[in-house]
């Protein structure tokens, strides 16, 4: 893939590295194809200004890699000086509204840049009225928890009853717990996730019977 990965589209790059993945189960070398794959496409839609979309491919990546964080630290910099950036833009325009939507993302990537950004937003809150700046805070309350809800709706796949062990991990990857439960003559798995979502998959015989 990586020979001929210029030549092919995203999705036909993706598509062969899952199923490469799905083959030899977690083998960490096609986890960090498919995670530098993420990054790729993160930068690729960076580059065109959408960052949201950006985002969603480099937390992608790190769920898939967990070792592409440190690679991750540059990208989520540049992506939140790019969304300061236009901010900046915006203002200068007289577009408060997607000012202050651009830094409150920026916050929500870098919340490290509280102290530095606070006092800019409560400046552009305050060229607002007072009856258009509630409407504008809810409006973008409203933005950045759809943004949420998307990023943590692409991060987590439904795990349904019957999947394969298999098919769990290349969906959501890894357990960050695995128990082993023996019930009479019945012997059964139990493996928890911490995040995004705390989650419980019940298996037996490599098949999931209970999720909670």
């Amino acid at each position: 893939v990586n020979i001929y990965k210029r030549d092919m589209t995203f999705e036909i790059a993706e598509k062969i590295i899952l199923k490469a993945k799905k083959l030899i189960d977690d083998y960490y070398y096609v986890n960090e194809m498919l995670s530098n794959l993420y990054i790729e496409k993160g930068d690729a839609l960076e580059n065109v200004g959408n960052f949201s979309k950006a985002y969603i491919f480099y937390n992608k990546a790190k769920q898939i890699y967990p070792d592409s964080e440190v690679q991750l630290i540059e990208k989520y910099h540049r992506l939140t000086d790019n969304l300061i950036r236009e901010a900046e833009t915006a203002s200068m325009m007289g577009d408060y509204p997607l000012a202050i939507e651009s830094l409150n993302f920026a916050l929500d990537i870098s919340p490290g840049k509280q102290f530095e950004l606070s006092p800019i937003l409560d400046d552009l809150y305050s060229k607002l009225s007072s009856e258009e700046s509630q409407k504008i805070k809810q409006r973008i309350k409203d933005v950045v928890e759809n943004k949420k809800n998307e990023i943590k709706n692409s991060m987590n796949k439904k795990i349904l009853v019957g999947m394969s062990s298999n098919e769990v991990k290349n969906a959501i990857g890894l357990p960050d717990i695995k128990d082993v439960i023996n019930r009479g003559d019945r012997m059964y798995e139990l493996w928890t996730y911490h995040s995004p979502i705390p989650k419980r998959i019940y298996l037996e015989e490599n098949l999931v019977i209970k999720v909670e």
